[in-house]
């Protein structure tokens, strides 16, 4: 994060920047609530961009590329850089915050869905089952191997096949 306590945050910032940024701390930021915490983040990044600005109109003007705006020229823009990096660390903490309550939301919603689509299948009626495991109606016979050989039929006389032609390929090549 940022490396600025509390502290550090209370003595930086004016009371009302303040009470903007305290929210997004650990016991305040469980009370939150979906809405709350999207106006806040907006509030906070608005903060940020605002600073941000200043920072680089003030580091210009430290160096000479932009005119002074104020009666005098700014030779720092250390403050101001460190209350951006506070504005920027709270929204990183609020956006945090937002996706463990959208992971949430989304968890409860697959529950109630589960829920529903359980008492829905309990709630269907079962197929029927036939009484045994026998044929009935409308049920082909499939064809038997013969018996004899384990095989059918036409799968003997395809090997004796397969190997004469292996053999007249195999001396084909020997001849070569």
């Amino acid at each position: 994060m940022s490396g600025i306590t509390t502290r550090k945050e209370a003595r930086l910032l004016t009371q009302g920047e303040y009470d903007l940024v305290a929210p997004s701390h650990a016991p305040k930021l469980a009370e939150l609530e979906q809405g709350e915490a999207a106006d806040l983040l907006r509030k906070l990044t608005a903060e940020s961009r605002k600073y941000r600005d200043l920072s680089h109109r003030q580091r210009r003007e430290a160096r000479r590329k932009a005119d002074p705006t104020n009666s005098r020229q700014a030779t720092d823009h250390g403050n101001t850089e460190r209350k951006r990096q506070i504005f920027v660390a709270a929204a990183r903490r609020l956006k945090k915050h937002l996706g463990r309550l959208d992971a949430r939301a989304h968890r409860e919603r697959m529950v109630d869905s589960a829920h529903r689509a359980l008492t829905m299948r309990q709630a269907a009626e079962r197929p029927s089952r036939p009484s045994s495991k026998t044929a009935g109606k409308g049920m082909k016979a499939t064809p038997v191997k013969d018996a004899t050989k384990g095989t059918f039929p036409a799968e003997g006389a395809k090997k004796g096949a397969v190997s004469a032609h292996t053999k007249r390929q195999q001396a084909k090549r020997d001849s070569r």
